[in-house]
């Protein structure tokens, strides 16, 4: 049920910014379909530094295994953080490539 509620209030938030770009700020057609491939490539890079930064982290706590010899958990990078920074590493990454 949570995830119905979700839906529909992304759909409707979605809508009215939609109503009010088009209607209210004459915002073109066109330019919604390249903020939508701009927002597309920012979530993948996003990932792509999340792959990047899962993989680093998990390296970094198999060399604290190997440095101190004890156990270091791989839970500690299990965060919603991580994922949260990874996609605004993407979006800058994406707005520092359009500008050249």
């Amino acid at each position: 049920m949570r995830e119905v509620v979700l839906i529909i209030l992304v759909g409707l938030s979605s809508l009215a910014a939609y109503r009010l770009g088009a209607c209210r700020l004459r915002l073109s057609r066109p330019g919604l379909r390249a903020a939508t491939r701009a927002t597309l490539e920012s979530v993948g890079l996003g990932v792509l530094f999340l792959a990047a930064n899962l993989a680093l982290a998990t390296l970094a706590v198999g060399l604290a295994r190997v440095v101190t010899g004890g156990f270091v958990s791989v839970y500690m990078i299990d965060e919603l953080t991580v994922v949260a920074v990874s996609l605004l590493q993407g979006a800058l990454f994406r707005w520092w490539w359009d500008r050249g």
